[in-house]
């Protein structure tokens, strides 16, 4: 019992002291009105990263999906919001008692449509964040493999260990 345990021991504190992390990852400060970027423990703006990202093949791609997701965003929440002003301009304007009951039914149909735009288009923003997060992680994951990192993983199963190791 006491090899096993320094067995984990030995190998949590091998994978923690001799971590290696690339020269030039990206380090990401998430803060509530915008993100800090750094570099080697130098700060870099937004606009940097997104140069150093298209560089990358893949993490392009993500970098373009998270472009995609955000204009569709505003497409849809531009869409979402003249739906909501043409239904309220509707309901302000008619005074008209004979049709009262077909004019609220249109103004909540206009309206839930509206509603429904602006929640896709803040699926659609959140989409874009989360693509530019991937893209940096797919940067920052090509940089380790190129340095030829060592790790060793272990899987602990019901009866069984399983070590492996990979370079």
């Amino acid at each position: 019992m006491r090899f096993v345990i320094l067995l984990f021991l030995s190998i949590f504190i091998s994978n923690t002291a001799f971590a290696q992390t690339a020269k030039g990852t990206i380090f990401v400060d998430y803060l509530f009105f915008g993100n800090d970027y750094y570099i080697d423990g130098k700060e870099y703006n937004r606009e940097e990263i997104i140069h150093l990202l298209e560089s990358d093949k893949l993490s392009n791609e993500y970098l373009n999906k998270s472009y995609n997701n955000k204009n569709w965003g505003y497409v849809t929440l531009s869409v979402g919001l003249v739906f909501n002003f043409i239904s309220w301009q509707e309901l302000k304007t008619s005074n008209d008692t004979k049709y009262k009951q077909q004019l609220e039914a249109a103004f909540f149909l206009k309206a839930a449509i509206g509603i429904g735009l602006d929640l896709v288009a803040i699926l659609c923003f959140s989409n874009s964040k989360s693509s530019f997060s991937n893209a940096i992680k797919v940067y920052n994951k090509n940089l380790i493999k190129d340095t030829g990192s060592n790790e060793i993983k272990v899987n602990i199963d019901f009866n069984r260990i399983i070590f492996t190791y990979s370079m």
